[in-house]
């Protein structure tokens, strides 16, 4: 009797444990879930499902590159409409706003065209935001150009190590200086 007993003990604690592991793993895999309106896409942030408004055209979901990890994760980055602003000196007109990513989070982007007039004087300047990596760490790269009739005045990155001032005044480099580091952004690394 007591082998009896014994043995419907262990059918039963079998059981038990066949039926409860799986019902927790399924739970665990419904938190990676997320129901979202019509308007929104789901997207993984690295830690939480989420959600993004990525049809009304005013959020764009973007690659996020996570610094220290292999994991593809998203982001949702706010377009900027673009704008005109007005003084009684000036009128800025920024144009054309693009996001070429995040990092850890961050969104990486900005208007591509800004049109500064100013009296008789028109000056244009043009951006561009790429994500690069260094040494590893990735980075928001802001490369821009503001160009009048008689000059031009570059921030630019020449590699992932390398980022570089050039001022021009009717054809001729006025001045010219570089700045690289090894890690990181080379913006706010040392001259050379």
């Amino acid at each position: 009797m007591f082998e009896f007993i014994r043995k419907q003990f262990f059918i039963i604690l079998f059981l038990f444990f066949s039926f409860t592991f799986p019902l927790q793993a399924e739970t665990i895999q419904r938190k990676a879930y997320r129901v979202c309106q019509a308007n929104e896409e789901a997207y993984w942030n690295g830690s939480s499902a989420e959600c993004c408004d990525t049809r009304g055209g005013e959020y764009q979901l973007v690659k996020n590159y996570i610094n220290s990890t292999g994991e593809i994760v998203y982001a949702c980055c706010k377009i900027q409409a673009d704008s005109t602003s007005s003084s009684d000196y000036q009128t800025q007109t920024f144009s054309q706003y693009s996001i070429a990513g995040a990092i850890d989070g961050s969104c990486c982007g900005g208007y591509t065209s800004q049109t500064v007039q100013s009296g008789g004087t028109t000056t244009n300047i043009t951006f561009s935001n790429t994500i690069r990596q260094n040494g590893g760490i990735y980075y928001c790269a802001n490369n821009s150009t503001k160009a009048t009739p008689m000059s031009s005045d570059s921030y630019y990155y020449e590699s992932d190590q390398k980022f570089c001032h050039k001022f021009v005044v009717e054809g001729q480099t006025i001045y010219y200086d570089c700045y690289c580091s090894t890690e990181g952004d080379p913006r706010y690394g040392s001259s050379c």
